[in-house]
Order: structure tokens, then C-alpha cells, then sequence
């Protein structure tokens, strides 16, 4: 059973003492850098630009993407990283969600790596009470293509009928390890074209494992004006079949 720290104090959210102590000065600085930079549209704009532009260049800006980017948004580049960031929060009470971001894949090959990536992360993370959740996208698992084709109504043909089951059955082999350890798992959200399949099988995934406890938790941006409706829904099937619901709300979908 994963436990928290039960001895912080009650937190304020004007208390930015608290909010911060686990980021040093110089953390904070770069942040701050970061986010005020981040206020410019011309820079967000072009920044993306510049940045494939210098890398394909070959130009010796790794450490300032690192540095002010990568440290910022993201835990670490392997599961040791991850692992000293997420302990490092714990100390604070803050609980981290492993998110294996790989997306929108493009072959079988990568698909099945990112099922072995996942079941790594999966037992990492169950080892771990500072890891209360593992997080994936579908998208790492099968075509977008594919997913916005069903959602449109069209037929798929019979190679794309065999390629969409084995997406399915990924996300299958995912979650019944998950739930054979015990290790809660989220399907994250995606776009608004092709989360209409996703809902569908990640609630196809929720009513095999959440039986007793919620192992498999999908993931509704509240944003969206048709969201709350549907999340009404979900919960009404789900008590009529005697299923328990996981469920991520997300009030915006980036800063």
C-alpha cells in the first residue's frame, strides 16, 4: 500500500515560500527567465523555428535547451533522473506521474518498443510510493491516422483492421500488467478528432480492471464545452454495470 507524508503543514496558495522550497535561487531565476521570455508571441513563434533550424545546423545550443526547457518541463531523460527528481519531491509531499512521453509513433517496430518502455515504467514506478501514477498517450501505441479515420465514419481496409487490433491489444498488454501489480496507469487525453476512439478504449480497459479498485483512469480536459456531459455519462454506465471510474480532470490543456 503506497503511503504520503502526513506531517506538512497546510498549504496556502499565497505561501510561495512553501510552493518553491524544494527549487533553489538559481532554479527559480532561470524560471523566471524562462516564463518571461515565454510572454513574447514573436519568440514562441519563431522559437521552434530556430531551434530545428539550429540543431539541424548542428549549431551548440543542447545545453541551453537542456538547461532552461528541458529541466523545466521534464523529469529526466532515463528513469534514474526521474527517479532522483520525484524523490527529491516527495520530501515535499508532491507526488509525480511517469509519463513516457513518446507520441505519435510511426511504425509496428516503434509501437511494440513502447509497450517494453512502458511495462519498465510500470514496474519502476510500483517500487516506488513517490510514483503514485504512470501516465501514456495512444498515440505511442498505434496510428493517429487510423483513429481519426474511425471517428470520421470511414471503413478501414483489412491491413488497417489488423494494425487498429493490435493497437488495441498494446493497450491491453499495458494495463493487465499494470493491474498485475498493482500500478494505477492513465490514458492521457489527445485530440479532439480522434478522443472519441480513445474514449473508447480506455473505458473498454476500465470496465476489464476496475473492479475492486480503480487501476485504469482516463483522462476528460474540462475545457472542452462537450466534456462535462460526457463525463455525466461515463459515470451513470459505469454504476449501472457495478464499475468504478478513474478519472484525470484537466482544466487547461498548457500553461
Amino acid at each position: 500500500m503506497q503511503t504520503h507524508p502526513t506531517t506538512l503543514p497546510q498549504p496556502s496558495l499565497d505561501d510561495t515560500q512553501l510552493a518553491f522550497a524544494y527549487k533553489t535561487d538559481a532554479e527559480l531565476r532561470r524560471a523566471h527567465l524562462l516564463f518571461r521570455t515565454l510572454q513574447y508571441p514573436t519568440l514562441t513563434k519563431v522559437g521552434p523555428w530556430f531551434v530545428r533550424w539550429a540543431l539541424a545546423w548542428r549549431m551548440p545550443i543542447q545545453g541551453l535547451l537542456e538547461t532552461y526547457f528541458f529541466d523545466q518541463f521534464c523529469g529526466g531523460k532515463t528513469l534514474a533522473e526521474t527517479t532522483d527528481r520525484s524523490a527529491q519531491l516527495y520530501k515535499f509531499g508532491v507526488g509525480s506521474i511517469l509519463d513516457y512521453a513518446v507520441e505519435a509513433q510511426k511504425s509496428e517496430a516503434g509501437y511494440n518498443r513502447a509497450v517494453d518502455e512502458l511495462l519498465r515504467v510500470i514496474d519502476h514506478a510500483q517500487a516506488r510510493p513517490e510514483v503514485p501514477f504512470v501516465a501514456l498517450k495512444l498515440s505511442a501505441l498505434g496510428s493517429l491516422d487510423l483513429l481519426a479515420k474511425r471517428q470520421a465514419g470511414a471503413a478501414l481496409g483489412p491491413v488497417e483492421t489488423v494494425q487498429y487490433d493490435h493497437m488495441a491489444q498494446r493497450l491491453e498488454r499495458v494495463c493487465s500488467h499494470a493491474a498485475a501489480v498493482g500500478q494505477p496507469v492513465m490514458i492521457d487525453a489527445e485530440e479532439s478528432w480522434i478522443q472519441d476512439e480513445i474514449d473508447q478504449l480506455a473505458e473498454a480497459q476500465m470496465l476489464r480492471w476496475n473492479t475492486e479498485r480503480v487501476l485504469v483512469y482516463t483522462t476528460v480536459q474540462l475545457y472542452r464545452h462537450d466534456r462535462l456531459a460526457y463525463l455525466t455519462d461515463l459515470l451513470a454506465r459505469f454504476e449501472a454495470v457495478g464499475k468504478l471510474v478513474g478519472v484525470k480532470l484537466v482544466r487547461g490543456a498548457y500553461l
